[in-house]
């Protein structure tokens, strides 16, 4: 390691008893030791706390003494914990010393050498401060202080990082004034039992001491009032021991630099007359081994220091900055990828860009409301997958997919969870549930993604015989999963397939999503939730009972012949639909948007909450309008809900037999025989999401 000296520094007019010929003092810099868990926190803190803040924040690290002279330094250490104002970062057999940790925005800052020259102009008035008020008399490890220039990468966990460890700059460089000597056993023991005692007190090394004599040690404070008397006359009766890092026996640590300073700027070394000259400072160097002061190590340096005024200007050397690896003045960088799990770095990675979005363009966002939402998807087809996708996006894990199809040729294509493999497999092509799950789990290894097999039991479709045991355990199991999911996406081909679903919803009182696709226009919108006036359901317009659809349909009729980007759209909306939910105070009860609300929601951090889009691409248009539910909807009227509690499945049996038995219960019937005619007509005009071709 280069030693650096105060060589730089212009000669001083105040020399009234030096020889100029006497060699400038070298100082071995600290080297800087980060623990990984260290730039985690900062990861995390610049993320969900600083974010795009560049003030400078406490920091905490030590040093401990050279425990291998002659081979290797002991380095200034930053540890898990060195944000934490509740913790110290290091050991008992370290010197604990303060700092500041700047986490910048931009890379480039790193080498700004205005940002640089701000950090050291910050360092040295704290430590000319420290001097000034006593207060580094009391406690000399204020004068070891540290500035951490950091710029975190996190996409790739990159970290670059400049260290300064500041030493002010002197009027006159240090000196050699004398060979270096050996302390004395009696002079190392005296220190031993000193620094047992301050260790037993505060958990940590005192960074500096006075010794008298060979068996005396006090406190810096202790000795003030007669440490400049003895410096000044020259005795070597008197030494300033001091935590030494440093490698090289006979050359002293960097933290030797500010304690020479606080030496030339103490009152009692003139009288506070700010008197002119030198001063010579026997200083003891003291290394451990094994936890013990090592005599052999030791060294009693001989400074020749020039006195200072107590309010000198202070400033610090340029030299303060830390060496790259490569011994150039640049940043240093720690690739912290290959030291985590992948599966963590993932998870992480996902929630990148849901944290920055807090950062500029929505503060308020939280992101945790949207992020744990448990997501159930009945139909895993066009729509299915791309919801599912989106939701990934979102940082969503939980998410269930429902289906009774299988992966055809033509789904890969359109169908962004599936491949060719899929739909050619071995044994046959894959259930669709399963393979989205699978292809989930994939894309991001600790999403919880399940596929269920079900055959969703629909109004229009009679149940045979032999399947009514297989039909009642699907609705269970779909009641099951309704009642255990945050958020439940109607995504499947069919109108009557969309009604067990939204019943269930609205009786165990989930939010619902419905998607819906014709040839160039689709159909996203919210069921109403909570007690009380609520919103439509996906039924609430009609004046029939969902019946066959699929049934007698060529074939263009039976699949969903829509253009490709349709059903991306329709997606992307229905997620957000959700996600906005989430942000707005009264969650799912959200009120419905309107054209008065639509520039206006002082409440809702994502904005006002639509009830209904319906887009097409004929013209590229989105209009969304509110609708009240209607109170004899046979998806959501309270009478058909009271049918299903005390029923259950028998109810959705007879109601796959008989689909106009659902407008007995709601009503429907008794309001159409009471009015006037109604043009109605029952055929379904919407696409579905079949996608078979």
């Amino acid at each position: 390691m280069a030693m650096v000296t105060d060589s730089n520094q212009p000669p001083s007019n105040m020399n009234t008893n030096t020889n100029t010929s006497v060699e400038v003092m070298r100082f071995e810099p600290f080297a800087s030791a980060v623990d990984v868990a260290f730039w985690m926190q900062i990861n995390a803190k610049k993320l969900d706390v600083w974010r795009l803040d560049e003030t400078p924040y406490p920091l905490k690290a030590s040093y401990a003494p050279c425990a291998r002279a002659g081979e290797i330094a002991a380095p200034l250490q930053v540890a898990e914990g060195a944000l934490e104002s509740s913790e110290r970062a290091g050991t008992a057999l370290a010197v604990h010393v303060n700092g500041t940790v700047r986490a910048l925005n931009q890379k480039e800052s790193l080498r700004d050498a205005a940002v640089k020259e701000t950090a050291l102009a910050n360092a040295a008035a704290t430590i000319a401060n420290a001097i000034a008020s006593g207060e580094a008399m009391r406690n000399p490890a204020l004068l070891a202080q540290v500035a951490l220039l950091a710029h975190a990468d996190h996409k790739s966990y990159v970290f670059s990082y400049r260290f300064a460890f500041p030493a002010l700059q002197p009027a006159s460089p240090a000196k050699v004034a004398a060979p270096n000597g050996t302390p004395s056993a009696a002079a190392c023991d005296a220190c031993q039992a000193y620094v047992d005692g301050v260790r037993s007190q505060t958990g940590s090394l005192p960074a500096a001491w006075i010794v008298h004599g060979d068996d005396k040690c006090l406190s810096v404070a202790d000795a003030a009032t007669e440490l400049g008397a003895c410096f000044a006359q020259g005795t070597t009766a008197t030494m300033l021991a001091y935590v030494d890092h440093a490698r090289d026996a006979n050359h002293p640590g960097w933290v030797l630099r500010n304690l020479l300073a606080l030496v030339a700027r103490t009152e009692a070394l003139h009288g506070g007359g700010g008197a002119e000259g030198r001063v010579t400072v026997p200083c003891l160097s003291i290394r451990f081994r094994n936890g013990a002061v090592d005599q052999a190590a030791c060294r009693i340096i001989f400074a020749d220091v020039a006195v200072e005024a107590a309010d000198a200007p202070a400033a610090c050397a340029s030299s303060c900055w830390e060496l790259n690896s490569r011994g150039v003045a640049a940043p240093r960088t720690a690739k912290l990828a290959s030291a985590f799990d992948p599966h963590a770095l993932a998870d992480q990675a996902v929630e990148l860009n849901l944290k920055l979005m807090r950062w500029r363009a929505n503060p308020k966002l939280d992101v945790d409301a949207m992020r744990h939402q448990k997501c159930l998807l009945v139909g895993a087809g066009t729509l299915g997958c791309a919801v599912a996708r989106t939701l990934l996006g979102w940082g969503v894990k939980h998410i269930t997919l429902v289906d009774n199809g299988t992966v055809s040729y033509s789904n890969p294509a359109r169908q962004c969870l599936y491949e060719f493999a899929d739909a050619s497999a071995e044994g046959g092509p894959r259930p669709k549930a399963v393979a989205a799950a699978e292809s989930l789990r994939r894309i991001h290894p600790s999403c919880v993604a399940n596929g269920e097999v079900l055959n969703i039991p629909c109004p229009g479709h009679p149940i045979p015989p032999s399947d009514v045991a297989s039909a009642e355990e699907a609705y269970s199991r779909l009641s099951a999963l309704v009642e255990s999911h945050d958020a439940v996406f109607l995504l499947t081909d069919s109108r009557e397939s969309r009604w067990l679903p939204t019943i269930l919803c609205a009786r165990h009182g989930k939010p619902c999503i419905n998607a819906a696709l014709g040839y160039d226009t689709f159909l996203v919108m919210r069921h109403g939730y909570g007690q009380g006036k609520r919103l439509g359901c996906y039924f609430c317009n009609d004046v029939v009972a969902p019946a066959d659809s699929t049934t007698n349909r060529s074939m263009d009729m039976m699949c969903t012949v829509a253009r490709p980007g349709l059903s991306f759209m329709a997606s992307a909306l229905a997620v957000e639909l959700l996600a906005a939910c989430t942000q707005h105070p009264l969650g799912a009860a959200a009120p419905a948007m309107t054209t008065q609300s639509s520039d206006a929601d002082d409440d809702a951090v994502l904005g006002p909450v639509p009830h209904a889009l319906r887009g097409s691409l004929h013209g590229f248009t989105l209009g969304h309008w509110p609708a009240e539910a209607f109170p004899r909807c046979v998806g959501c009227a309270p009478t058909v809900i009271s049918a299903l509690e005390e029923r259950g499945f028998a109810l959705v049996r007879e109601a796959c037999e008989q689909p106009k038995l659902l407008e007995e219960i709601s009503g429907l019937v008794e309001l159409l025989e009471g009015g006037e005619e109604w043009d109605i007509d029952d055929d379904e005009e919407e696409g579905d999401d079949n996608d078979d071709f």
